[in-house]
């Protein structure tokens, strides 16, 4: 056996019994609810340049994204913020597409901010957000949504 085999052979059984004494490789952190949120407001920006072509089914996802924050973190202060998002995402996409079950998301996610934060700062903005996702578009609610293709 010639040396430098043998010197790579004890180089890799010191690194090998390194690892095993070390113990347990740890597995990576579950995201918190800053690092979702986070993610959630950085795809927010994408997606609400005028040219980026938002489909409906990115708008929705991404009210999904924020919505996680709130199912998975309910006692975290990012929840109140992640539901004002959610909620004028779900406005942008009524306005952009015109389906009622997003002017619905909108105000459910609202009232949700109200009822379930009531000591957050975003209420009193939450108000006016409210009445207009309550008006909504008559056409929608009358159950002529447009197809997601405008």
């Amino acid at each position: 056996m010639s040396r430098v085999t043998q010197m790579t052979r004890i180089a890799l059984a010191a690194t090998l019994l390194s690892l095993i004494a070390s113990g347990p490789v740890l597995a990576a952190a579950p995201p918190s609810a800053e690092a979702i949120y986070g993610r959630a407001l950085g795809r927010e920006r994408e997606l609400r340049e005028v040219d980026s072509g938002a489909t409906l089914g990115q708008l929705r996802s991404l009210v999904g994204l924020y919505e996680s924050v709130v199912r998975r973190f309910p006692k975290s202060g990012y929840c109140d913020n992640a539901l004002w998002q959610a909620a004028n995402v779900a406005l942008l996409a009524f306005e952009r597409f015109d389906q009622a079950p997003d002017r619905r998301t909108a105000a459910r996610l609202l009232t949700l901010l109200r009822d379930g934060y009531p000591s957050s700062s975003l209420r009193k903005r939450e108000i006016g957000r409210a009445r207009r996702a309550q008006r909504g578009s008559a056409r929608a609610d009358a159950g002529c949504d447009r197809g997601a293709g405008g």
